[in-house]
């Protein structure tokens, strides 16, 4: 997973943080007038919106805990993929910024041979890819080994092996990567891309080659004609990968990305040919198993530390590494294996440190993906007000989200003054639901704050609901950054 540079956080945040003060709860002392202003702008556009009782939305300024507007901010709403906040908030708490997964390579070996098999284990590294994987065979080759008398076994135990996370379930003949499943061995975010190529003439067979190499084998019943109408069955069992490839391709060359059901097996076919395209011999078999005592570790690979990966997280959305991330958390601060509800209980135990009582939302996978995930605006403002004003995540926490009008999921939107890299946020969307939620990062001498809006049931109204959300973001912009 390549990154990324360094990311600086604005200066005037660094001044904020010395400004700051334990916010005051329950003050009643009238609004400034600029703060009423902003109130009754906002006050506008909601009730122009007329979402109702689907919408939800908190403002707060950070340093005073003063809360600028709201409206139904206490009801508890799908987030979407909002909902990878809290996760994101979990992880750096509960992990630390400097957390890496790990991935190893055990057997017994002498003389160059390893004797019965190989195994690779996994820590659930959501970073690790084909090149991960040849790396790892480099270094066994380096170290002499020539041959595996036996075969791979995949050791997937970090993790239970239910791999479809909570409420994947709800599309279940989706076979897009975006509902990819999460296993304690996972390669290449645990899909596989077929392309297929014409052949040479109509009627030809066409060319079908899969990535990585080895993990499938393919039966290609495709052929070459004028138009391109392919479609791929795909199957894995204990003594092989195999796809069933169909249909027509035309003149262009397509290709196809699908999520594995199986992904640990998948990552064992993956590291046997990543092993013979170093010319380390071994046999066919792939299994999935655990690592027996008296084997010793012969190869090691460690991902990115957790606040890279978190750029896929935040700035992307990526749903894989957010329920990675989130049955990481299961593992690490429940026990071994982690479970989906291991990483539920960490998620809603590390929360109540940034004071989400237990039991007051509900987070139940970490992408947000489906109808799952129950926040309110006011939670999720107080979540990221808590997070600023911990010194030992927030520059990281901060540095994962979008930036407005300059990367990630915000390329596109709030661009210009004063929103453009000012706004730093998470935006959400499914099927009749708009989120965005994240800060506006302030001028000197001036407090962040927290915005959350949350839109519930907005079919076809999707674009006007995420306008609405973007005007929020702008109107607080103007009012941070007035004259």
């Amino acid at each position: 997973m390549g990154r990324r540079g360094l990311v600086f956080l604005a200066p005037s945040l660094i001044l904020g943080a010395l400004l700051w003060t334990e916010p005051r709860q329950g003050a009643s002392q009238p609004a400034p007038a600029p703060e009423a202003a902003l109130a009754a702008r906002l006050r506008a556009l909601v009730d122009e919106a007329g979402i109702g009782r689907g919408l939800g939305v908190s403002v707060v300024d950070i340093v005073s805990g003063r809360s600028l507007f709201s409206h139904n901010s206490g009801q508890a709403l799908n987030p979407a993929s909002n909902a990878k906040i809290p996760t994101a908030i979990a992880a750096l708490s509960g992990l630390h910024p400097e957390y890496r997964w790990q991935t190893t390579v055990h057997g017994r070996a002498s003389e160059g041979v390893v004797s019965g098999s190989i195994y690779i284990k996994g820590y659930g590294d959501p970073t690790l890819d084909t090149a991960g994987l040849l790396g790892l065979a480099h270094e066994l080759r380096a170290d002499g080994i020539r041959r595996v008398d036996g075969g791979v076994v995949a050791d997937d135990t970090f993790f239970d092996r239910v791999y479809t996370p909570p409420a994947f379930d709800q599309q279940p003949d989706e076979d897009a990567t975006f509902r990819a499943n999460v296993g304690g061995l996972n390669v290449n975010g645990n899909t596989v891309v077929f392309r297929v190529a014409p052949g040479s003439a109509d009627g030809a067979p066409a060319r079908v080659t899969v990535e990585p190499p080895g993990a499938v084998a393919i039966d290609n019943q495709a052929v070459t004609g004028p138009t391109t109408a392919v479609r791929i069955g795909l199957q894995l069992t204990a003594t092989g990968a195999s796809a069933r490839v169909w249909g027509s391709v035309g003149p262009e060359r397509v290709a196809y990305r699908k999520r594995i059901e199986n992904p640990s097996l998948a990552a064992g076919h993956a590291f046997r040919d990543a092993l013979r395209s170093v010319g380390i011999r071994v046999a066919e078999a792939v299994t999935v198993g655990a690592t027996p005592p008296g084997t010793r570790l012969l190869a090691s690979r460690k991902s990115p530390p957790l606040s890279a990966v978190l750029y896929d997280l935040g700035k992307s959305s990526d749903n894989f590494v957010a329920e990675t991330v989130f049955k990481t958390l299961g593992a690490e601060l429940e026990g071994r294996p982690g479970t989906w509800a291991r990483a539920k209980a960490a998620v809603e135990r590390t929360l109540s440190r940034f004071g989400i009582a237990p039991g007051t939302c509900t987070i139940v996978n970490g992408s947000g993906l489906f109808d799952a995930n129950r926040i309110s605006a006011q939670q999720m403002t107080a979540l990221l007000g808590a997070a600023l004003r911990d010194p030992t995540i927030s520059s990281e926490l901060v540095a994962q989200l979008a930036t407005a009008g300059a990367d990630g999921t915000l390329r596109g939107r709030l661009h210009g003054a004063p929103t453009e890299r000012a706004v730093r946020a998470k935006t959400g969307t499914l099927d009749g639901v708009i989120s965005l939620s994240g800060y506006v990062l302030p001028p000197p001498g001036r407090s962040p704050i927290a915005f959350s809006v949350l839109a519930n049931g907005v079919r076809g109204r999707q674009g006007s609901a995420r306008q609405l959300a973007d005007s929020i973001a702008t109107e607080i912009a103007r009012f941070l950054y007035r004259r």
